[in-house]
């Protein structure tokens, strides 16, 4: 019974692991790259539910400001006993209990609060943290986006180094044969030939390293987007010379104009110590009332 249930197991792992390899892969842009992280990383994720519950905290002290209006209309449905009430016409006969009937009534009530200072510094304290915590959460994206788009490249260079060390050795793979063909027509040494021989062996390790580095970047770039262990990837884009110098002069400014990651984090601090000083002065004045 053991035996049967191994062998059970072994075929099971056999059969996961030739479904996984059957897999087409997956061909990856390096949007498609970018998008999948920023799907799948907790942090962006963490971001995006503390700016959801600051932008709700916002909301709710806001209403503490705005007009409060209810509405009010009970319905009631009795009977009244006029025995009990003490109503009695001599020589005329009353029913004993009249009813029942229905009464409604409808009242609407509205207040609106002047001055409330401690109010007012409140919702400006929830309005600055939600400023705190878009800049944290785009923060967080700008973090991801630079990862995974440095593995991206990782895995491209790594991808042209494999290819670069290929080209190595059909190189030294046809020295080698030059050099055998020149030992046997007598015009070349058996140390030439070794040499190439040597070389050939040389390149082809170097092709193995290269390989072996592809696929760990292939890997660590899989890992950092969510993919399953194990799952084929391809890069879709590859390595290659582009001109660039006619948008190098709009890229540089598009550079220069666009807030760079210290200043988010400036304005991410600036908006942190003013939610902070007008807590503070929330928290002072509801102390004041207090006392």
């Amino acid at each position: 019974m053991s035996r049967l249930w191994q062998r059970s197991v072994i075929l099971f792992f056999l059969s996961f692991s030739t479904a996984v390899q059957a897999q087409p892969p997956l061909r990856l842009t390096l949007a498609e790259a970018i998008h999948r992280g920023l799907q799948s990383n907790l942090g962006v994720l963490l971001s995006q539910e503390r700016t959801a519950q600051a932008a709700a905290t916002a909301v709710r002290r806001q209403s503490l400001l705005l007009p409060h209006i209810s509405v009010e209309a009970p319905v009631a449905v009795q009977s009244r006993s006029l025995a009990a009430m003490g109503i009695s016409i001599p020589q005329m006969h009353l029913p004993d209990v009249v009813g029942p009937f229905s009464t409604y009534d409808v009242h609407a009530y509205a207040s609106q609060p002047i001055v409330d200072l401690q109010s007012l510094h409140t919702l400006r304290s929830s309005r600055l943290a939600l400023a705190a915590a878009r800049a944290d959460g785009q923060d967080a994206r700008d973090l991801v986006i630079r990862n995974v788009a440095a593995l991206y490249l990782n895995a491209q260079a790594a991808a042209a180094l494999s290819v670069a060390a290929q080209t190595r050795v059909d190189t030294a793979q046809a020295l080698e044969k030059l050099a055998a063909d020149q030992r046997a027509a007598g015009v070349a040494t058996g140390i030439d030939l070794l040499r190439a021989q040597v070389q050939t062996a040389t390149e082809r390790q170097s092709l193995v390293q290269s390989r072996n580095a592809a696929q760990s970047a292939l890997l660590q770039l899989a890992r950092s987007i969510g993919l399953e262990p194990g799952a084929p990837l391809e890069l879709a884009e590859t390595l290659d010379f582009r001109d660039v110098a006619a948008r190098a002069a709009e890229g540089l400014a598009g550079a220069l104009s666009a807030p760079s990651g210290r200043q988010r984090q400036l304005w991410r601090h600036r908006a942190q110590s003013r939610f902070h000083q007008r807590h503070r002065h929330g928290t002072a004045l509801a102390l004041h009332h207090c006392l």
